[in-house]
């Protein structure tokens, strides 16, 4: 009977280290993820484990393939080359749409509280 309980609390215990190590290392693996160089813009799955990325390295844009045989570099792109789905056809014209709206909730905001 004893050996039973200590048994489950020693389960019970090594689960709970378990649960509080992969949480620490988690928030661990969010710093090493965000970077100030390197963005994903966008990702497309085409199949199990193969995908294209855009991703901005400074000011330069590539398109790039992933497939578990490595990493490949296809082309890199222009600005220009680059078309969101919401319509804009570059990344600048993406920017100058969200800094207006964001300067009319700023201004007209305030105003409705």
């Amino acid at each position: 009977m004893f050996t039973a309980i200590s048994t489950l609390i020693m389960v019970v215990l090594v689960l709970m280290l378990a649960y509080f190590m992969t949480k620490k290392i988690g928030k661990g693996m969010i710093h090493y993820q965000n970077s100030r160089n390197i963005k994903v813009l966008d990702r497309m799955m085409l199949g199990q484990d193969k995908s294209l990325l855009i991703i901005q390295v400074g000011q330069k844009y590539c398109l790039i393939g992933v497939a578990q045989s490595g990493i490949q570099l296809l082309k890199e792109l222009n600005e220009s080359e680059i078309i969101t789905l919401d319509g804009s056809q570059n990344l600048q014209a993406q920017n100058m749409v969200s800094h207006f709206s964001a300067i009319l909730t700023e201004k007209f905001g305030k105003k409705r509280q």
